[in-house]
């Protein structure tokens, strides 16, 4: 601008226009007199509008050259700023599906594969006659809970082994009691048919 290379100024602002923040842009010589422009200097709803002196310092010192003008309207801003949100937004729902699918994965994997196992347990050890362990290491709630029904397992086998033992007795005096007892009514009855005679 100093040195009266106009097109080296257009080239400039031809850059600085093609920014999509920028609406318009032109600048003037040190007398008010406009070299160049690129825009509309008339724009309905203007964000951000600045003028500014361009100086030139050589060995005399610093000279003002120039006045920069810029103004930026909210179009262009609005528009990127429904991009933005559009592309925050599909992040989010991407992060918060992502999220769920974790969360789900993993109380399968922490809790609803235990819990079925051990439902599995449940359902096999019903007919009373597999009173199996299940085997299942660690130190939080479903550990305690596989333990328990390991120790409800262990107890089991010991009560319905006692209930055998009592019933074996009981079976065992029974039959004693029959034999007995046929013994005893065979006896009167022998009794008896000599009596008759």
């Amino acid at each position: 601008l100093a040195t009266g290379q106009d097109d080296q100024v257009r080239l400039i602002l031809a850059s600085m226009i093609a920014d999509r923040d920028v609406a318009y842009i032109a600048v003037f010589d040190k007398n008010g007199r406009k070299i160049d422009s690129f825009g509309k200097p008339e724009i309905s709803e203007v964000v951000f509008e600045k003028k500014s002196s361009i100086t030139f310092a050589d060995h005399h010192g610093v000279q003002k050259v120039g006045v920069l003008e810029i103004k930026a309207d909210n179009h262009n801003l609005l528009d990127r700023l429904w991009d933005n949100l559009l592309f925050e937004a599909i992040v989010a729902a991407a992060l918060i599906f992502s999220g769920i699918a974790i969360a789900v994965f993993g109380y399968r994997r922490a809790v609803g594969r235990p819990l079925g196992r051990l439902r599995r347990a449940f359902i096999a050890a019903e007919p009373a006659s597999d009173r199996r362990i299940e085997e299942w290491q660690s130190d939080d709630e479903i550990g305690d809970l596989f333990r328990s029904y390991n120790e409800m397992q262990l107890r089991l086998q010991r009560e319905e082994a006692a209930l055998r033992d009592i019933r074996d007795k009981l079976e065992e005096r029974v039959r004693e009691r029959t034999e007995k007892l046929e013994i005893a009514v065979q006896a009167a009855e022998e009794a008896n048919q000599a009596k008759s005679e």
